[in-house]
């Protein structure tokens, strides 16, 4: 990885169900960005979510498969991509650093708990993946809860990387005030924070289901085979022109679920109260309303 001259400027490593899809929306709008396509190559790790297959396949690619990605890139313009099994993976700040270590590392967080629930409502009713109720998967599924303990996944790039390097974004302040997340975001990779993406102000990745799961794998397969003859812009445009957008709503349709117990909300609280108290002195910032 580190003797290719393939470089990538920046990467979002996580958190799933954190926001990570809004941040990435309006990067990949920017004219001063190339974002890999699709936006999640999972190249570095080598651990992926349970429901997928093991081990992650990507990881054994070569630099020039993950290269095909950016193969869209114009002059002027920096790469980066979002992966979220980055961060769930702690041998992936050493490979990350190794490929560039002038990297600038991108972590979006939510509260431990809507984060857990909300993950869950994904694999269930969109990958339809969990059939475990939401209680009995906080206690047989690990991952829930280990991907909401944001200090412990952080760690490994806090020990490695300069803390100037590392841009963490709560999906609070998103919802609070979406401009001003931009605006230091635009600043901290250096891009113009005058172009306001079409996609600051509006919600992504919702919770949905799909009417076809048939119609997504399709739509997987075609942008795979794209990336791999060297194609990525062709799938850029058609990201561009809102037809990939159209047929995913075509394809969708209001989730209904019911809301998170108080057995699982108090149990995830419990599991993860430590690592918020060491995160709270990292960003020297009051999370108490994520310890209930």
């Amino acid at each position: 990885m580190a003797n290719s001259n393939f470089q990538l400027n920046f990467t979002g490593i996580g958190a799933p169900k954190a926001g990570t899809t809004s941040v990435a929306d309006w990067l990949a709008e920017h004219p001063q960005v190339c974002f890999a396509e699709p936006k999640e190559p999972h190249y570095f790790n080598e651990i992926s979510a349970y429901i997928h297959p093991q081990p992650n396949n990507n990881f054994s690619k070569k630099i020039d498969w993950y290269a095909k990605h950016f193969a869209h890139t114009k002059p002027n313009q920096i790469k980066g991509e979002f992966s979220t099994g980055y961060m769930y993976d702690k041998e992936v700040a050493k490979r990350l650093y190794e490929h560039n270590s002038n990297l600038k590392i991108i972590a979006c967080l939510r509260h431990p708990a809507e984060r857990a629930y909300s993950q869950y409502v994904m694999f269930r009713y969109y990958f339809k993946k969990e059939m475990l109720d939401f209680d009995e998967a906080m206690v047989k599924r690990p991952e829930f809860i280990d991907k909401s303990k944001y200090f412990n996944l952080l760690k490994p790039y806090l020990e490695i990387f300069p803390k100037e390097q590392i841009k963490i974004i709560l999906l609070d302040d998103i919802n609070k005030n979406a401009q001003a997340v931009y605006s230091d975001l635009c600043q901290f990779l250096t891009i113009d924070k005058h172009f306001i993406p079409k996609s600051l102000n509006t919600r992504s990745n919702s919770a949905k289901a799909v009417k076809a799961p048939v119609i997504s794998k399709i739509m997987g397969i075609f942008t795979n085979v794209m990336v791999s003859v060297g194609l990525s812009k062709v799938v850029e445009q058609l990201k561009k022109t809102g037809f990939k957008d159209w047929v995913i709503k075509q394809n969708s349709k209001k989730l209904d679920y019911p809301p998170m117990s108080n057995f699982a909300r108090k149990f995830i609280t419990e599991q993860t109260y430590a690592d918020i108290e060491k995160l709270e002195k990292l960003l020297n910032r009051d999370l108490s309303h994520w310890k209930k």
